[in-house]
């Protein structure tokens, strides 16, 4: 689906043909076997995120039937990928390296509640770039340039996935992001050829907010209330009585796409 997004951005350009490289002298960039005047873009940034709620206890003392519970998740995260394009721009969905690394970590605290004591718990999970097509759940990370008249447009697609079940302590369990933005990493730039050509090289910047896929998604939010409902933070519980619940959650990443000519 959002491979789509891309096409779509880019519709009825032509596709270049992936280009064949030689194996790279340690001593030298992978990217130096390429022709010359091929153009080499680079996809990177980085990002993060919060999501914590508070829910009061339900009853007291020995009444008690749900404990003051509350959760603080947060992700971080980077990532950086190559291509290499023709002279004339084109599609590709052949990195020649994809770099990406990041750590989810949640924490729970459960007040007392009737015979059971007070106890946080612990959550981790790390993030990696996928490590072949068709590992996750974008298609695999690509890029797509077109030289037209005095402008550039690239549109950039990757991800980065899981890289093993998280590692809990207490019992507890991980609850993601509302919003998790390294799931879905996606820009679209534009910018004056004569930028390009004046060096060779040029980085424009984006943010999550310019991507495609986050078009009609809420980056962040909260709610403060009875009728706060921490699984989505929406005052959209029935009832609103009794004490209130919090909930907040964010997400945001920025970063570059560079293109550089090769020489």
């Amino acid at each position: 689906m959002f491979r789509k997004l891309l096409i779509l951005v880019f519709a009825g350009i032509a596709v270049a043909a992936p280009v064949a490289g030689a194996h790279a002298n340690h001593s030298k960039p992978i990217w130096s076997s390429f022709p010359r005047g091929d153009l080499l873009v680079i996809f990177s940034g980085t990002g993060g995120g919060t999501y914590r709620y508070h829910t009061p206890a339900g009853g007291s003392g020995v009444s008690c039937h749900s404990p003051d519970t509350s959760y603080d998740e947060s992700d971080a995260y980077s990532w950086r990928d190559t291509f290499v394009v023709g002279p004339g721009g084109g599609a590709i969905d052949a990195p020649i390296t994809l770099v990406g690394a990041g750590q989810l970590t949640g924490s729970a605290q459960l007040g007392p509640c009737g015979s059971d004591a007070a106890s946080t718990s612990i959550c981790t999970q790390s993030l990696r770039a996928p490590a072949s097509d068709g590992d996750g759940d974008l298609a695999y990370p690509g890029v797509t340039v077109v030289l037209s008249g005095r402008l550039v447009s690239i549109g950039a697609l990757s991800e980065l996935l899981p890289s093993a079940s998280p590692a809990c302590t207490g019992g507890a369990a991980l609850q993601p992001n509302l919003v998790q933005g390294y799931t879905g990493l996606q820009a679209s730039v534009s910018f004056p050829r004569a930028l390009l050509l004046r060096t060779g090289d040029y980085k424009a910047p984006f943010t999550i907010g310019s991507s495609g896929l986050y078009t009609d998604v809420a980056l962040s939010g909260s709610c403060n209330g009875s009728s706060c409902d921490t699984s989505n933070c929406s005052q959209d519980l029935p009832g609103g009585v009794g004490p209130p619940n919090t909930c907040s959650f964010g997400e945001t990443y920025s970063g570059t796409i560079e293109v550089r000519v090769i020489r």
